[in-house]
């Protein structure tokens, strides 16, 4: 690859700042809209009609060290990657599919608009520091740790989802009304205390590789693997049935909304479930799992139950398959279909089917 011509203006990237963040602010910095700045230095490369902050390719982000005058480290710490690895657990990176990964809230991308409010912020950070950071993508972040407050997932003013890829010029401004994002009111303060520790306890996982669960020090790769399929399954079953149980966190929000697919202020809910349920692990567990009516066979059809998680899964009640007794498909049915598809051997299946109608199969 030829050596790429460098910017005329350096940006250099804020602390634990967002690649895409980090793209706009580059864009405005030489005067440009992001659009028409990266369709001329990447012409061939498709950005805001995806979610490239955890989408970019190497191709992509080695050009862009180079554009930049940064390391290809910098700009490897911009995007999701390395985290990804981890909520996603497996060691190598994952590849990009057009579903949402566990613990990274989804922005819900159709063509260059977003649809979903998966990118968060806190205002007091914006006003502070003018950028958007990484942290505020991960679905089980809810908080500011340093301003002690909720953070907020759209416009204080027209409640329209984050895009400032669309803002010519000011990255911190509502992109369909023009409104400071910085002055808009953070949500619901409710168990801000408890959601913070868990916040932080999850953020601490994350980062340093392993965590401990009850007396078990177990790696954070795995960890994250089980308490998704935990918390999925468990959001299942309360789907499928009209029970009403009083377990903090789940009162509110469809049940059967993947996580990373809620609001903010549904999510600033249930966090307060996971808090519970590891608080007191695995008693907590235990009592939900009677109160709801949650068994093996719940978990039965789901992928590989980690390590650390199964011993505590055994406990559960073992639960039984449901069988359903094979129906007989009317003679006319069965004919008609044979007709449609037609497959290989069909006029010997024709006939049989006609002798056993007939009471001469044998």
């Amino acid at each position: 690859m030829s050596a790429l011509r460098p910017w005329v203006i350096r940006t250099q990237p804020g602390s634990s700042e967002l690649l895409s963040s980090y793209l706009v602010r580059a864009a405005h910095a030489h005067g440009m809209n992001p659009y028409r700045f990266y369709s001329f230095h990447f012409p061939r490369v498709c950005i805001w009609n995806r979610d490239i902050d955890r989408a970019a390719s190497i191709d992509f982000l080695l050009q862009l060290s180079e554009r930049a005058s940064l390391s290809a480290e910098q700009v490897g710490d911009l995007t999701l990657n390395k985290w990804r690895r981890v909520v996603c657990g497996t060691d190598m990176l994952p590849p990009i599919a057009p579903g949402t990964d566990p613990w990274i809230s989804s922005i819900g991308i159709f063509h260059r608009i977003r649809h979903r409010f998966g990118l968060q912020f806190c205002p007091q950070c914006l006003a502070a520091d003018g950028i958007f950071k990484k942290e505020w993508r991960l679905s089980f972040v809810t908080t500011c740790l340093e301003h002690g407050c909720s953070l907020a997932d759209c416009c204080g003013r027209c409640l329209a989802p984050v895009c400032f890829h669309r803002n010519d010029a000011l990255l911190c401004n509502c992109w369909q009304c023009g409104y400071p994002l910085a002055k808009s009111a953070s949500d619901s303060d409710a168990g801000l205390e408890k959601r913070q520790r868990g916040q932080l306890y999850l953020m601490n996982a994350l980062q340093a590789g392993v965590t401990s669960v009850g007396d078990a020090t177990i790696e954070s790769a795995s960890f994250f693997k089980g308490l998704s399929l935990l918390f999925r399954t468990i959001k299942l079953k309360l789907a499928s049935s009209d029970q009403k149980i009083n377990f903090p966190g789940f009162t509110s929000g469809c049940m059967g909304t993947r996580f990373e697919h809620e609001r903010l202020v549904v999510r600033a809910e249930q966090s307060l479930a996971i808090s519970g349920l590891l608080d007191q692990w695995p008693e907590q567990l235990l009592e939900l799992a009677s109160d709801i009516k949650l068994n093996q066979s719940s978990f039965a059809k789901r992928e590989a139950i980690p390590v650390w998680l199964a011993p505590t899964l055994s406990l559960l009640p073992t639960g039984s398959r449901r069988t359903r007794s094979r129906k007989t498909v009317p003679v006319r049915l069965a004919l008609q279909r044979i007709a449609r598809n037609k497959n290989e051997g069909w006029r010997t299946n024709r006939a049989r089917i006609l002798l056993e109608a007939a009471g001469g199969g044998a």
